[in-house]
């Protein structure tokens, strides 16, 4: 995995301010010769029953990602 400083430092962002609770989210990019190249990170909201415990993507953020991702990254 090929993860820019700068999606990095989003991606533990996204962390801390979802803390205590799981955070969720899905990284956007190409696969190359050499792996994966993140792109994007998509910060999605976790709508598990016990979101201290466990995660769940909610799906309409999840297919608006997906969309997303197919559209550039």
């Amino acid at each position: 995995l090929h993860l820019p400083r700068a999606l990095e430092a989003a991606l533990w962002d996204h962390a801390r301010r979802d803390a205590p609770r799981e955070c969720v989210g899905a990284l956007g990019g190409h696969v190359r010769k050499d792996g994966f190249h993140a792109l994007a990170l998509y910060p999605l909201p976790n709508v598990a029953p016990r979101p201290e415990q466990e995660y769940l993507a909610a799906p309409d953020a999840f297919v608006r990602a997906l969309k997303a991702m197919r559209e550039g990254g």
